[in-house]
């Protein structure tokens, strides 16, 4: 039993799968607790609960929060450039440049993809509650900028 000789290939290679295994995992614990955070932030619709949540905290502000509702854009929403009869609030062009271009060390030819522009416009938009009219309305004046130090992905994974 003791003449079984270990080949340090076999070794090296179930031993990288371990380390992979135990990587892969972390990495899973770690996403499967931020979906959990996620999950814990309070949802609301733009109705009288609303109201009433936001009235009862100090500064009248919430702090991080999930608001669930029809939009409307406040103006003339943003057509499509490339698909008839398409509306929107917020739109993000991305102009990309595909190169093909021949490797002489391999001998095949290797594609390249390169951003060339990207344009980003929005417009002023609000959250109505869907199924009946109501005066109450989240309005979202700026879509693209926020602030907050809850932004930040560190501090967001340390504050949860």
């Amino acid at each position: 039993m003791a003449d079984i000789p270990i080949n340090p290939l076999v070794v090296i290679g179930v031993g990288s799968s371990f380390a992979f295994s135990g990587l892969f995992y972390h990495l899973y614990q770690e996403k499967k607790k931020e979906l959990e955070k996620l999950k814990e932030i309070p949802v609301f619709k733009p109705d009288q609960h609303l109201l009433r949540v936001l009235r009862a905290t100090p500064h009248k502000r919430l702090q991080y929060v999930a608001v669930e509702g029809l939009v409307q854009a406040d103006g003339e929403p943003l057509a499509s450039h490339f698909v008839p009869r398409c509306f929107g609030v917020i739109q993000k062009i991305a102009v990309e440049e595909h190169w093909k271009y021949w490797n002489s060390l391999t001998k095949t030819w290797n594609s390249r993809t390169m951003n060339r522009k990207e344009t980003n416009n929005s417009v002023p938009f609000s959250l109505v509650s869907p199924g009946y009219m109501s005066d109450l309305y989240v309005k979202i004046q700026n879509p693209l900028e926020a602030s907050g130090c809850y932004l930040d992905r560190d501090v967001l994974r340390g504050a949860w």
